[in-house]
């Protein structure tokens, strides 16, 4: 298999076309041969994927994240962007990214944490009126509707996040809306939609004070809720690709560079 081959194969199953706008992906660094042996698979790159990727002699990794989200106008060695490139280019190694296109395919990242917290599927929060097939976000419900606390538990005991959250207007949650990662721009969206509740992450002060008393509004944080995705895909590729031609790797690194000091469980 080549860097094309995969390029084609990953167009064919996660469309640019549905990425989010002005979304980075595809090809990000190209360098050394063209042809691929070992392929790493992570969530985001930073030094210690690298010599993940170096140890295992690997010649590309994919990501889901950009490996360059913002404009480059220098680079110094001595910078993290800097210091990355030089050791992804010094060992040859090629990146490619995912990032939106995976999270507006019908099974990808709100489809994964949608099932761990064990919903029934309804709809995409966004509909793709061009293929069923894609769509944004995810809606789902409970078989039966259970105490709100009980539902903050499930968030918790999945994504082991300290969760940030405002109260609605209900008692019991079934209908549950989700985008990991970044998604406080589809909050107006939750509750146009009369939803119970609204998982995501990223979300400001004020994003909650408009949800409060209309949605149960949960931010279980950017990685915490997107942690599942790196074995998602390797578990695509490995179903999909011919894996007698590459060998497909999982990266063993934890990227989140957030932690946690305080006491838990705190109400006003």
């Amino acid at each position: 298999m080549n860097v094309n081959n995969l390029l084609n194969f990953l167009e064919l199953h996660f469309p640019s076309r549905f990425a989010m706008k002005d979304d980075k992906f595809g090809l990000e660094v190209q360098t050394g041969t063209l042809e691929l042996n070992n392929l790493l698979v992570c969530y985001e790159i930073n030094e210690q994927v690298i010599e993940e990727a170096v140890g295992m002699n690997c010649q590309l990794i994919l990501t889901y994240h950009p490996f360059i989200y913002f404009p480059i106008s220098r680079l110094y060695s001595t910078e993290r962007m800097g210091k990355l490139l030089t050791l992804i280019i010094r060992n040859g190694i090629s990146v490619v990214s995912l990032h939106t296109r995976f999270d507006t395919y019908k099974y990808g990242s709100n489809y994964i944490l949608a099932k761990a917290l064990g919903l029934e599927i309804d709809s995409f929060l966004e509909e793709n009126n061009e293929d069923a097939e894609f769509g944004m976000g995810i809606i789902g419900h409970f078989s039966n509707k259970i105490l709100t606390k009980t539902f903050l538990e499930k968030v918790y005991g999945v994504t082991k996040s300290v969760l940030k959250y405002t109260e609605g207007n209900s008692k019991y949650i079934s209908k549950v809306g989700i985008v990991a990662g970044s998604g406080k721009e589809f909050i107006n969206q939750a509750i146009a939609k009369e939803l119970d509740a609204f998982i995501s992450a990223d979300i400001s002060y004020h994003y909650f004070h408009s949800a409060n008393d209309r949605l149960w509004l949960v931010d279980a944080g950017h990685w915490e809720t997107e942690q599942f995705i790196a074995a998602a895909i390797t578990e695509f590729l490995k179903r999909n690709l011919d894996i007698n031609s590459i060998n497909i790797i999982q990266s063993q690194i934890n990227t989140n560079p957030i932690k946690y000091f305080g006491i838990l469980n705190i109400e006003n």
